[in-house]
């Protein structure tokens, strides 16, 4: 398992991988809304 601990900045310009997963693979998003937000950020 990675450390936590480690940060890299994010720079323009750049693809990252983000992912989200509730605790015990619950759901992190309810309403579609909140999904959408999150994908316009």
């Amino acid at each position: 398992m990675p450390s936590k601990n480690i940060t890299e900045p994010i720079l323009p310009g750049n693809y990252y991988h983000i992912f989200n997963r509730g605790n015990n693979y619950e759901k992190v998003f309810y309403k579609e809304s909140d999904f959408l937000l999150q994908i316009k950020i």
